[in-house]
């Protein structure tokens, strides 16, 4: 009878960080108060593999009727130069597939931040992270 190796990971908690598993990785930012000035949802070092997945930045909690009309803006950065960005023109344009695929090089910060650039009210917004490494 052959042993198979298993990996079980464990969720500890919404970090800036990503975790890895066995070859698959991910990033949950929880929900962060985000208003008018550009806020970090995920900010992390990538290892020595590269990594293959998608990424997104989502409402997590509209507070009530007249934040939900404003725009968000969510911006991807790879070692400070941004190459993706992401607008939300109300919460329910989250809450549809809106994941960007994306190729990560070795060695690189990965950075996705968030702006609340019409309105100046603070709301939870976050960002997820997920894919696989490859060596």
């Amino acid at each position: 009878m052959s042993k198979t190796k298993k990996y079980i990971g464990t969720f500890l908690a919404p970090n800036k960080g990503m975790t890895i598993v066995g070859n698959h990785a991910y990033g949950y930012s929880g929900a962060v108060p985000v208003s008018n000035s550009e806020t970090t949802l995920i900010d992390h070092m990538t290892g020595d593999n590269y990594f293959v997945g998608r990424w997104t930045g989502h409402f997590n909690q509209a507070s009530n009727a007249s934040v939900e009309t404003e725009d968000y803006r969510f911006v991807l950065y790879l070692n400070g130069i941004q190459v993706m960005e992401l607008v939300a023109s109300d919460s329910s344009s989250q809450n549809r597939n809106n994941y960007r695929n994306l190729i990560i090089p070795p060695n690189t910060n990965v950075k996705i931040t968030c702006q609340n650039y019409e309105g100046s009210t603070s709301n939870d917004m976050g960002a997820t992270i997920t894919g696989q490494i490859h060596g």
